[in-house]
């Protein structure tokens, strides 16, 4: 059987030829064009390509889950580990630990999944800078997997602007809430001052009235451990001229 009839073979998805001769499977360009066309292919190649980098990461190229049977030291390997988590953020924990608890790392996998960040380490979840750059690129931090992360998570060390994000969405809801008791509504110091005629239990309890879940359901999407609006606000109550 000679190589080209192999090739055509592998490149037609039929790889019964490429199992059945040993000699092609420490071929280095069918191996290559094997484990392009099927990753799996990989672990039929003799134990010299298996370990050959340019296949390797063709391979995972081709089936990212494989990452969780090459050798450690493909799982350390940048390009390749990255290449994996592109197709499935999952195989994340196929990775070296010294990958998985890289920042700059992560960030970039990220960058190029966002289903990365829902698999990461729960101490990273709550690291701030992974916090602030999940939502830079518009994903809700995925912090929120037991309860004992909020104990974890110092929230004033998040950026601020995720905090006033956060905020600026409730207070366009008070603003539209058409409460004639309310003199001024407005953002300070990461809370929602609101001057208002109103008792402050009253207003809150018209608010709630109106929008039931609005802030816990936002409190979910962000992953912020806050329950109460009044953890949020804070009222100013002046007289009725």
């Amino acid at each position: 059987m000679d190589r080209d009839s192999v090739l055509i073979a592998i490149q037609n998805n039929d790889m019964d030829l490429y199992y059945r001769h040993e000699k092609f499977r420490n071929d280095h360009e069918i191996v290559l064009a094997a484990v392009s066309k099927y990753g799996g292919a990989l672990f039929g190649a003799s134990n010299k390509l298996q370990n050959d980098r340019e296949i390797v990461l063709a391979a995972v190229a081709r089936h990212g889950e494989i990452l969780c049977d090459i050798s450690d030291e493909f799982c350390n390997d940048r390009e390749i580990v990255l290449t994996a988590l592109v197709q499935d953020g999952s195989l994340l924990k196929w990775a070296s630990s010294e990958l998985q608890n890289d920042k700059e790392f992560l960030m970039t996998a990220i960058a190029q999944n966002k289903d990365v960040a829902y698999h990461i380490h729960h101490e990273l979840k709550c690291d701030p800078e992974i916090i602030q750059y999940q939502h830079e690129l518009g994903i809700c931090p995925s912090i929120c997997e037991r309860e004992d992360v909020f104990e974890e998570l110092e929230l004033e060390k998040i950026d601020a602007t995720i905090k006033n994000d956060f905020l600026v969405k409730i207070l366009a809801v008070l603003k539209n809430h058409h409460d004639t008791s309310i003199n001024r509504i407005y953002i300070d110091k990461q809370k929602i001052i609101i001057n208002t005629s109103n008792t402050a239990e009253r207003l809150i309890d018209n608010f709630q009235a109106l929008y039931p879940t609005f802030v816990t359901d936002l409190a979910k999407q962000y992953n912020y451990p806050f329950i109460e609006i009044m953890e949020l606000v804070e009222i100013h109550t002046t007289p009725i001229e």
